[in-house]
């Protein structure tokens, strides 16, 4: 009897063992788990790419200590065109700023150089709701519209968008657009994450293993792939959407934040926003989806270090996480089927842009690359525009370096240097800007803009303003031209 006892102990101890150690194994490792939840656990870690690649603790700080200090800044815009082998020709802007914390005003100006004479003077002013320009060499008078009632100015002006513009802009309001509370985030992704995976089946995720490369490193990854059909699309977004409506918690957040960019009640009203959500449902019906989406994970030693998003023929997302760089490819196919061509005689628009418009082959893929990377006391961001993948030496690219703030002061450098190909000729122009911001007690005065010493859109008739604005801005283009002519720049 005893041995018997002593046998069912073992057998128990033996199971109650493999349970723990099973336990451990699933809950501590990816074995056992199914490929969806792997595929979700992975995904997660790369859906930060608004904080970790498109903002940076260096530009909150530098955006807090400007809105909290009085300051003085600096700058130097050096402008280089290389066209052939012999021929070079350069610039120089000179560029100060101040900003009384006190009045809120803030006063911009930029002088372009010949040696040490300035030969051509830009200023700007922004006093209240008010933001204006000024060139003397066009007229010693200040244009500029005021940061209030836009939607009843885009009306006035009868753009297509204008129940889309908000009664005002709030850049500080637009930095925490997508700043939301833990529980705030906990309820959308209980919600609809919950809607998101019940309308995919397990069989739609994939696994594999996969060599890939990534800057000079080659990796080993697992790939966890999810495969979404058109059916799914439009049923996922057509439930999230249904759930919305009935939604208080996430349409009062929804309200709060139109509230914030100034919309009108057509948006902060709960009731408006729920016909909203219905009429694009409707729209969302309609559609014509054609395209099915790839998306795919991939994981070494439980860290996601990739993550691609493909809709085939149309878009592309390519995100690499490293320990201190981050890297988005994101490649637009066929971007000329996304364009209308057609020219509207009647066009509302303020000054015709037609003209500087690229004519681009069909079948085209533009390719956009954003860096980022943490290097000494600064953040450098690399951004890389190629118009077409065929001819990658023909770009624009760009260079932000954003430094922390030592000793009350910050120094950002940018560049931007675009590669064209004009007449046969390769040309390159480098814009490069060395830009120093110091906090100081006090600046000299910045002029109080009102209606009587600037000329304010709000206040005029459409047509009227329109007419003197186009003819400013042909004066403006014709005074630059002359004096980069004296420079010997041909335009």
């Amino acid at each position: 009897m005893k041995k018997k006892k002593l046998l069912i102990i073992v057998i128990i101890s033996i199971i109650l063992l493999i349970g723990i150690i099973i336990g451990i194994i699933y809950f501590a490792t990816d074995i056992f788990k199914p490929n969806s939840e792997l595929f979700w656990k992975y995904f997660s870690k790369a859906s930060n790419i608004t904080t970790e690649l498109l903002s940076s603790k260096e530009q909150k700080m530098q955006n807090e200590f400007k809105q909290n200090n009085t300051y003085m800044s600096n700058g130097e815009l050096l402008l280089s065109i290389e066209q052939g082998k012999n021929s070079i020709k350069q610039l120089k802007i000179n560029t100060t700023k101040r900003h009384d914390v006190n009045s809120g005003g803030t006063y911009w100006d930029a002088t372009l150089k010949n040696g040490d004479l300035d030969i051509f003077n830009v200023s700007y002013i922004n006093s209240g709701d008010i933001y204006a320009i000024k060139c003397d060499d066009v007229t010693p008078t200040y244009i500029g519209i005021s940061n209030s009632n836009l939607q009843e100015l885009a009306t006035k002006y009868k753009l297509e968008f204008a129940e889309f513009v908000p009664n005002a802009i709030n850049v500080t309001e637009l930095d925490s657009l997508l700043d939301f509370t833990p529980e705030q985030e906990k309820h959308l992704i209980d919600t609809y994450m919950t809607i998101i995976i019940n309308n995919i089946q397990e069989e739609q995720y994939t696994k594999n293993e996969e060599k890939i490369k990534i800057e000079e490193n080659t990796y080993n990854a697992n790939v966890y792939s999810l495969q979404l059909s058109v059916q799914n699309i439009k049923q996922i977004l057509i439930h999230c959407l249904n759930n919305l409506k009935s939604d208080n918690e996430t349409l009062t957040l929804l309200s709060n934040k139109f509230s914030s960019l100034q919309f009108g009640a057509e948006y902060t009203d709960k009731s408006n926003l729920t016909t909203k959500i219905t009429e694009l449902i409707k729209k969302i019906e309609e559609m014509n989806i054609q395209n099915e989406m790839y998306i795919k994970v991939y994981e070494v030693n439980g860290d996601t270090i990739r993550t691609v998003m493909e809709i085939p023929n149309v878009i592309k997302f390519e995100y690499d996480i490293l320990s201190n760089k981050k890297k988005l490819i994101v490649d637009i196919s066929n971007i000329d089927s996304y364009i209308d061509d057609t020219t509207n005689e009647n066009s509302n628009e303020i000054i015709d842009l037609t003209p500087y418009e690229g004519n681009q082959e069909e079948n085209d893929t533009t390719r956009i690359i954003i860096e980022r990377e943490n290097i000494n006391n600064s953040n450098l961001v690399k951004i890389n525009l190629i118009p077409n993948i065929k001819n990658e030496e023909q770009n624009i690219y760009m260079e932000m370096n954003i430094s922390n703030i030592q000793n009350n002061s910050f120094n950002n450098k940018f560049t931007i240097t675009t590669n064209l190909n004009n007449n046969g000729k390769n040309q390159k122009v480098t814009v490069s800007y060395d830009n120093k911001t110091t906090k100081t007690n006090e600046v000299e005065e910045i002029t109080e803009l009102n209606s009587s010493n600037t000329v304010i859109a709000n206040n005029y008739d459409a047509n009227q303003f329109r007419t003197f604005i186009t003819n400013y801005y042909q004066m403006f283009i014709d005074k630059f031209t002359q004096k980069l002519g004296t420079l010997g720049f041909e335009v």
